[in-house]
C-alpha cells in the first residue's frame, strides 16, 4: 500500500525531533539517490521521493554563469590539491629542516585525516543548485575514480 502525503509529513515531522533540518536534508536526498531509485518497490521510491521533496524541494534551473563559476572551482581546487602535493614533495629540497618538518608533518595530517574540506561543501551547494549529485571528496571524485576507470579499461 503506498503511503501518503500526510504519512510523509508525519515521518518528515518526527524525523525533525531528532535530527536538524540539513542533516535531514542530506539523510533523505542520499536514501532517495542511492535506496530509493535503484529499488524494485514502487512505493519505497515513491515515499523516499515523497520524503525528500518535503525537506528539499525543487530549485528552479540554474543561471548559465553558475556553471562557469562551478568550473572554476572545480580548477582552483585542482591547483591547490597538486600544489599541496607538489609542495609535498619539493619542501625537503627548498627549505631548511625545521621549517620543512612542521610544514609536512601538517601536510601528511590534512591529507589522511577527515577533514571537512569547504572548497568541497562549496562544490556540493553549486552541484545541488546545478542538479547534479554531490560528491564525498574531491581527490576521491576526480582523481581516483578517473584512474580507477582508467585501469579496468586498459586490463579489458
Amino acid at each position: 500500500m503506498p503511503i501518503t502525503q500526510r504519512e510523509a509529513t508525519k515521518i518528515v515531522d518526527v524525523s525533525q525531533e531528532y535530527l536538524p533540518l540539513e542533516r535531514l536534508k542530506e539523510l533523505f536526498v542520499r536514501l532517495d539517490e542511492e535506496v530509493g531509485k535503484k529499488s524494485e518497490d514502487a512505493s519505497l521510491r515513491e515515499c523516499l521521493a515523497m520524503m525528500r521533496l518535503l525537506v528539499d524541494p525543487p530549485i528552479p534551473p540554474a543561471p548559465y554563469w553558475l556553471w562557469t563559476a562551478w568550473y572554476v572551482l572545480v580548477v582552483v581546487h585542482y591547483v591547490l590539491v597538486l600544489g599541496v602535493g607538489l609542495s609535498f614533495i619539493l619542501l625537503p629540497f627548498l627549505a631548511s629542516w625545521y621549517i620543512a618538518l612542521p610544514l609536512m608533518t601538517f601536510i601528511v595530517f590534512f591529507s589522511s585525516t577527515r577533514v571537512e574540506c569547504q572548497l568541497t561543501n562549496l562544490e556540493n551547494v553549486m552541484r545541488k543548485r546545478l542538479g547534479l549529485r554531490r560528491i564525498g571528496g574531491f581527490v576521491g571524485h576526480y582523481m581516483v575514480k578517473p584512474l580507477r576507470r582508467l585501469g579496468r579499461l586498459r586490463s579489458k
